[in-house]
């Protein structure tokens, strides 16, 4: 997953948190680091996320993100934090090494009964972000791994820890909202899916349907607008060629059933099959 693997966080090597001293300090290293031609050393950038290339100029680029707190958060939504120090470095710090099986098997345990609290909100976050770019390592995506992170993220961000981690990571003077957060999440899975291939729209919807959370009905109604067009522009197509060529109406009306199929399956799935639209 792209906003991952490419997160600012992740090029500057810290976690979401960290402070504005932390923050310069690295970056002062790290490009020191690339002009000397040198191996960088550990950090919070996690080997087994996926390659990742390193210039002066992206280090910069990350930096500049991080200045301004709507990317922040954006970043943020996408990354690891320390909530917990008991469970949490251990497993960050198993991150560092390229081991996954450790914080995996640490953060599953405390979020196993899916209700989330101060001690296991980080694990939900954490956890979300690894399985998520898990999901998307590959020519295909692996639709278990997209659908736990998708749950667990969107725990999260129904949680009231969530507003902790908005402090964590922005100015306090910053103000957003719970489903301001879950759409602009949503957006970024659903762009990374539409990137991919092998999973549907229609499987992703079935994701979301089995979940409960705020934005939930404005997200939906956001994501039924696209199928509405194409189905009133190839319906109007259809309209078009049938009156030019009466004898052919049949394999019209075949091709127009055909074609929109999908975008019919996507509505039902969304809407039920009782609405009238």
């Amino acid at each position: 997953m792209q906003v991952i693997k490419e997160n600012p966080y992740r090029i500057i090597g810290l976690l979401v948190g960290a402070t504005a001293r932390e923050q310069d300090r690295q970056i002062k290293r790290l490009k020191q680091f690339i002009e000397a031609e040198q191996d960088l050393e550990v950090d919070f950038s996690f080997p087994s996320l996926g390659n990742l290339l390193r210039t002066v100029e992206s280090v910069t680029d990350a930096a500049s993100k991080l200045d301004l707190d709507n990317s922040k958060m954006v970043a943020a939504l996408f990354w690891f934090y320390k909530g917990n120090e008991i469970t949490d470095e251990p497993s960050l710090d198993s991150l560092k090494y390229d081991n996954q099986q450790n914080p995996i098997e640490i953060w599953a345990k405390l979020t196993e009964s899916r209700e989330v609290t101060q001690r296991n909100s980080s694990a939900f976050q954490n956890l979300s972000t690894l399985l998520l770019c898990n999901a998307f390592n590959g020519s295909r995506v692996k639709g278990d791994l997209l659908e736990k992170g998708i749950m667990l993220k969107l725990k999260f961000l129904e949680s009231d820890f969530v507003k902790d981690f908005k402090t964590l990571a922005t100015d306090e003077t910053y103000k957003t909202t719970k489903k301001s957060l879950q759409v602009f999440f949503l957006n970024e899975v659903q762009s990374e899916i539409a990137k991919n291939g092998g999973f549907s729209s229609n499987k992703f919807i079935e994701i979301l349907n089995k979940q409960n959370f705020s934005a939930k009905e404005d997200f939906l109604n956001g994501f039924i607008q696209k199928p509405i067009e194409e189905l009133e522009r190839k319906t109007n197509q259809a309209k078009a060629k049938r009156k030019t060529n009466k004898a052919d109406a049949k394999n019209i009306g075949k091709a127009l059933f055909e074609d929109t199929s999908e975008a019919l399956s996507s509505l039902k799935n969304i809407l039920g099959i009782s609405n009238i639209k």
